[in-house]
């Protein structure tokens, strides 16, 4: 199966407004510093940017991109969107209808060569980390410009989210889909003679997902091998999942929960 053809089966199954509303934000803190490793505050600001998205979804991390350049009075820099499913772009567009969205996969980019001064990857890279989306990077960045990859992953040095993370893990290996947690796009890019240095780290920045019972629970169910179980397999995992957040002892008699996350976050620089 082509890396491509795998990003839309997975990415087909996923419900886009459950999407939406569980998977976890980005901290302004995440957000900044990823945008400061890739030179977008060093810049001679006179001289327009753009800045490229691949994977996009439904904005999630657009919108803190363009906070932090609205927060920085950065007005000169223009961010365009992609991904390869039609349901996240429509809603994409109705979301952040200010903000170019395209259509189209990260292996054949609908942009000119040495377009693009930023390219940016949230929680996404993992579908995509294979040669031809690497040198479709390559191509549509300017000399010396930079790609970065982020993500929000669950902290597994907690107890109660590896007790969750036992519960769905059987469904991520069912069913193939990919994750950042092996490290596969890592060793892509660290031996590609395309980019230079892979910096960053896994655990410096973190984050949390807080609400309610049903908010947690709405953040693992929105996950893409999650939403591809049959609806029996579905309420199965909820139930379990709301018996670890209802008799776990460190979280007995809680009504206001905190899911942690590391952010693991990484830059390079077009060779």
């Amino acid at each position: 199966m082509a890396a491509a053809s795998q990003e839309f089966q997975v990415q087909s199954k996923w419900d886009v407004n459950l999407y939406e509303k569980g998977r976890p934000r980005y901290t302004r803190e995440s957000v900044e510093y990823l945008l400061k490793q890739l030179g977008v505050f060093d810049r001679d600001h006179a001289k327009p940017m753009t800045i490229l998205e691949l994977g996009a979804g439904t904005g999630l991390f657009t919108r803190g991109i363009l906070k932090t350049l609205d927060d920085h009075y950065i007005t000169n820099t223009r961010v365009i969107a992609s991904d390869p499913l039609e349901s996240m772009c429509d809603l994409f567009k109705q979301l952040l209808p200010e903000v170019k969205m395209l259509h189209c996969v990260a292996e054949k980019i609908d942009l000119a060569d040495e377009s693009v001064d930023v390219v940016i990857s949230a929680q996404a890279f993992h579908y995509f980390a294979n040669n031809q989306a690497l040198a479709e990077i390559h191509r549509v960045l300017v000399p010396r410009g930079r790609f970065g990859v982020i993500w929000n992953s669950r902290d597994f040095s907690v107890p109660w989210v590896c007790e969750i993370q036992a519960v769905i893990d059987p469904y991520f290996k069912s069913a193939n889909t990919p994750n950042n947690l092996d490290n596969k796009w890592k060793r892509l890019l660290e031996s590609s003679s395309l980019f230079g240095t892979l910096h960053g780290s896994d655990d410096h920045l973190h984050n949390s997902q807080e609400g309610t019972e049903d908010d947690i629970v709405c953040a693992i169910m929105c996950m893409s091998a999650i939403s591809q179980c049959s609806e029996r397999e579905k309420k199965n995992i909820e139930a379990r999942i709301r018996r670890i957040l209802n008799d776990n002892p460190e979280l007995k008699g809680l009504t206001h929960y905190k899911l942690p996350y590391i952010t693991p976050l990484y830059w390079c620089e077009k060779q």
